[in-house]
């Protein structure tokens, strides 16, 4: 969405169609692997399949509609999501992947649900709360798919089960995320697939400018924060591997055998780089790009690992705007006394500073500070608000309308 609140051409995409993609033209290259399974993209792309049958065939298909307002100030209603309660496995991909196809965005909270596909103990506890409430067994979706002669079969029910999949565009949403974001306080998150899209352009010109070339054949990139936990950092983290081509590692964010998993790519916090290799020192050979990401960088953090030969950027991320700014080349400026790693703009995100009233404030030579105001494709439709008489909309709340306050002026 821009400063004036368009969203600019609608197309067909989706996290779905973009694994089907991959499956077709990288069918034997990893997708995802944990402890315990692994899969390639055109297995990926079928299991998630059979999950949205398995759905569709329990009465449970979405209505999509757009999460952006036609004009500045519409009432735009919450299309209801489904929940995946799942321990952080491959499995949740797949079943994440299935629920979307059939046209739920994905929540990771209670928030007026359709269903819950979990086998959780909480079961119990979840139907004595809303006895409306429709559990899904997870087992038993993913159970449909292990027929013994469905590799025989597959290529008849492809086609088939790809035209069943519930259209989705650009203008839909993908999930429902709580953040505290950049304010400190809890906030329901609309991530929409435009956003998801975004980074499609954006990674590849981060990539670019760091001078690494992804193989999906080789490269490995780890995804850390469980999905019931850092729900909207695990959506971010798909989206990488999504947009830059690369099989996806689960690991425990306390697991330090980065090496005999084959990660060549990861992002960290750089608390986290700083306990587990000290210095820069002894990291696992196969890496080759990190990303800073959800702390400050210290300038002598990230010229540690530049000079031992790792690929590092710096970004700037929120669950509120994807992808937006990145230091690429750590270049630094001093401010302050403080020396920080100079961040700019990627994609199509437009940049404003602004002042305490929202206005923007004009150009200087000189040193300037201000609010930050960002715009473009990869900005939040809004946040997920019930209103007074009790309708569940996107950007029409009290916490979004604070948020666009810049656009709407």
């Amino acid at each position: 969405m821009d400063v004036e609140g368009n969203t600019g051409s609608v197309f067909n995409w989706s996290w779905p169609a973009r694994v089907d993609e991959l499956g077709r033209e990288l069918p034997d290259c990893l997708a995802v692997t944990d402890d315990s399974l692994t899969l390639t993209w055109a297995q990926l792309s079928r299991r998630s399949k059979a999950v949205a049958a398995a759905l569709r065939s329990l009465g449970l298909t979405g209505s999509p509609s757009s999460v952006y307002p036609k004009r500045f100030g519409d009432i735009v209603g919450a299309p209801p999501p489904m929940v995946v309660m799942l321990p952080h496995a491959a499995e949740s991909l797949i079943l994440v992947l299935g629920v979307l196809r059939q046209g739920f965005p994905e929540a990771m909270a209670l928030f007026e649900p359709v269903a819950v596909i979990t086998d959780s103990p909480l079961v119990s506890e979840l139907q004595a709360h809303r006895p409306a409430l429709q559990v899904v067994s997870a087992r038993e979706l993913l159970a449909s798919d292990e027929i013994g002669d469905y590799e025989d079969r597959r290529m008849a029910r492809n086609e088939a089960l790809s035209s069943s999949d519930v259209p989705s565009t650009t203008e839909h949403a993908l999930a429902y995320m709580f953040t505290s974001g950049s304010t400190g306080q809890s906030k329901c998150v609309c991530l929409s697939n435009l956003m998801a899209y975004s980074e499609t352009e954006g990674y590849p010109e981060l990539f670019g400018k760091l001078g690494y070339r992804v193989d999906p054949h080789k490269d490995r990139w780890r995804i850390d924060h469980e999905m019931g936990w850092w729900g909207a950092a695990y959506f971010g983290e798909v989206d990488v591997a999504l947009a830059m081509r690369m099989g996806i590692v689960f690991m425990k964010p306390t697991d330090p055998d980065w090496g005999a998993r084959g990660v060549t790519v990861s992002g960290a916090l750089p608390s986290q780089l700083s306990n587990l290799w000290p210095g820069a020192k002894n990291f696992p050979p196969c890496l080759r790009v990190i990303f800073s990401w959800a702390e400050r960088c210290d300038v002598e953090l990230g010229a540690m690992w530049k000079a031992a030969g790792v690929r590092m950027a710096d970004l700037l991320i929120a669950t509120e705007f994807f992808l937006t700014f990145a230091s690429c080349n750590l270049e630094t400026a001093t401010s302050d006394g403080r020396c920080a790693h100079v961040m700019r703009p990627l994609g199509r995100a437009k940049v404003y500073l602004l002042d305490e009233s929202f206005a923007p404030i004009e150009a200087s030579d000189g040193e300037v500070s201000g609010l930050l105001g960002v715009a473009g494709p990869q900005v939040t439709p809004g946040y997920v608000e019930r209103l007074d008489d009790g309708s569940v909309t996107i950007g029409s709340g009290p916490l979004s309308q604070d948020m666009f306050k810049a656009r709407g002026r």
